[in-house]
């Protein structure tokens, strides 16, 4: 586990610096639990300021289940209305508060469906329950109609003396020696970034500098403007695990800087052999592979295109990573479903996969005929929470009026 989860906050009193806006934020919420709704709050900031945390801290601090919302896929804007405005109208089987966070709401345009940050804006007009955005800007075009409806809390970035606080602390609890001049080195490179410099803490990361996602699209966009091949040579690449990274930045904002399916057939080739070239140094541990792979990486994209792009191009947040996070919870669940399934019918957890959908359509059809779905559960030997996820409800609507499991009478 990572240290920013293994040691996130879990109160807002232990977030570090802005301590007048966490202040505000859990006086806001006190006035939900008193029956008063309020606005909904837009905390906005630099990278690391603990505008997502103070999200998860307050909600733990709170007992509130936590739940991300994100932009919608191609295809998926009716049923993703659909259930943004059953979230924030406070729609629940069990009817428990539920703090819901939209994140880095200003790069929504870049990454999502055309038009979902106004759709969703439409909807956070009548929400009824705890709702916090997150932004780097809020007054970036792009937010300014949600701006209005929200109360703006900005934050800052983390004094020196914070960060340097809880990473000693952190340090203490790892056991990790560092000496004071690592120390300062840590804060010193972070810019402000409490996130960034626990990153370095875990990584032993004490001498270079962390680049700053400032940096980063600095060097994307030195992949699609080197103007030649000594220029690209001189772009500072890092380890395979930051390359990787580079490579979704680079394929995220490939058809906004290309022009054509040309260039962009031919910006996608190099990307996919400098991938090919990474996968290779895995396999072979010949690290001799890195020239090739860095010089199609960096160069590759700015020789594919043949015309010069004429317009400015806001380079955007790779949105395989926003997906992956917002599956998470869906593939755990499938996960342990299709252990179950498997041991059941004798086959491996990956073809037990497939079986997920049917299941889910039978019991919902039992469930909707007014037949008991428990009998499928109980053939499964489902968990409660588990079986609950795959009827899309609450676990505590599977137990009878004596807050017995209906699965465990069941089994």
């Amino acid at each position: 586990m990572l240290f920013t989860e293994k040691h996130g906050p879990k109160k807002v009193c232990d977030l570090a610096g802005n301590t007048t806006v966490f202040s505000r934020l859990r006086q806001w919420a006190m006035q939900f639990t008193m029956g008063k709704v309020q606005k909904p709050l837009l905390l906005w900031g630099p990278p690391g300021c603990a505008k997502s945390a103070a999200a998860h801290a307050l909600a733990s601090e709170m007992g509130w289940p936590l739940t991300p919302v994100y932009p919608p896929e191609e295809g998926e804007t009716d049923r993703w209305e659909g259930r943004i405005a059953s979230l924030l109208g406070g729609s629940s089987l069990f009817g428990d508060a539920s703090l819901v966070l939209a994140d880095d709401v200003d790069g929504w345009g870049k990454t999502g469906v055309r038009g979902s940050l106004s759709k969703f804006t439409a909807l956070a007009r009548s929400a009824r329950v705890p709702l916090i955005i997150t932004a780097h800007d809020a007054y970036d075009r792009s937010v300014s109609s949600l701006r209005s409806l929200c109360e703006p809390l900005q934050l800052r970035a983390i004094n020196a003396s914070d960060i340097e606080s809880a990473l000693r602390v952190i340090a203490a609890k790892e056991k990790y020696a560092v000496s004071d001049e690592e120390m300062k080195k840590l804060v010193a490179n972070c810019g402000g970034d409490l996130r960034a410099a626990v990153n370095d803490l875990e990584a032993h990361n004490f001498a270079a500098s962390r680049e700053r996602e400032r940096g980063q699209f600095e060097i994307v966009r030195a992949c699609f403007k080197s103007p030649s091949y000594a220029a690209a040579k001189k772009v500072p690449l890092g380890g395979l695990s930051e390359r990787n990274m580079l490579k979704l930045y680079v394929a995220e904002n490939m058809p906004a800087e290309l022009n054509g399916p040309e260039d962009l057939a031919r910006g996608f080739d190099f990307l996919s052999r400098a991938d090919v070239f990474d996968g290779r140094i895995r396999a072979r541990q010949y690290w001799g592979y890195l020239r090739y792979s860095s010089d199609l990486l960096v160069y590759g994209p700015s020789s594919a295109r043949l015309k010069p792009k004429a317009s400015f191009v806001s380079y955007a947040f790779p949105s395989y990573i926003q997906k992956m996070g917002s599956s998470k919870s869906r593939r755990a669940l499938e996960g342990a479903l299709a252990y179950r399934i498997a041991v059941r019918t004798h086959t491996t957890t990956r073809t037990a996969r497939q079986y997920i959908p049917l299941l889910e359509s039978q019991a919902k059809a039992l469930a909707k005929s007014g037949q008991d779905p428990m009998a499928l559960s109980a053939y499964y030997r489902f968990d409660d929470e588990d079986f609950a996820g795959l009827l899309e409800i609450s676990p505590d609507s599977l137990a009878d009026g004596n807050g017995k499991s209906k699965a465990a009478k069941a089994h």
